[in-house]
């Protein structure tokens, strides 16, 4: 039998398709740690609060998600870069959603170039 791609499967069987909805596949503490070290380089003055705002990042970025299904669709990076701006404002930053939206890039970047994989995932 063959999908609408033209891949054949085997008669009967359906594909799978694995989320990995936090901390079940790849280890996402790491992302906190990377963030914090971006925001140290990028932003020396708040340097010793870079790690408390990497995990206030990480939780407001959780708690925008999932959002109300009648607003605006916006993408996670788009979502991430808002909370960081919002964050990085309150430490008493000048900074916009262009530069922020670089460094969170950068950041992601460097977390999927080092990801670790879950005790007990292989």
């Amino acid at each position: 039998m063959r999908d609408q791609l033209g891949d054949s499967t085997p008669t009967g069987r359906r594909p799978f398709l694995f989320f990995d909805l936090g901390e079940t596949i790849v280890n996402l503490r790491d992302t906190i740690a990377i963030l914090a070290s971006h925001v140290e380089g990028s932003y020396p003055a708040i340097a010793s609060r870079a790690l408390d705002l990497a995990k206030s990042w990480f939780l407001g970025l959780a708690a925008s998600v999932p959002r109300d299904p009648s607003t605006r669709f916006e993408s996670q990076y788009e979502v991430g870069t808002g909370v960081l701006v919002r964050l990085l404002r309150a430490h008493g930053l000048a900074v916009d959603a262009a530069e922020t939206g670089r460094l969170l890039r950068a950041s992601w970047d460097q977390w999927t170039e080092e990801a670790r994989l879950c005790e007990g995932v292989s």
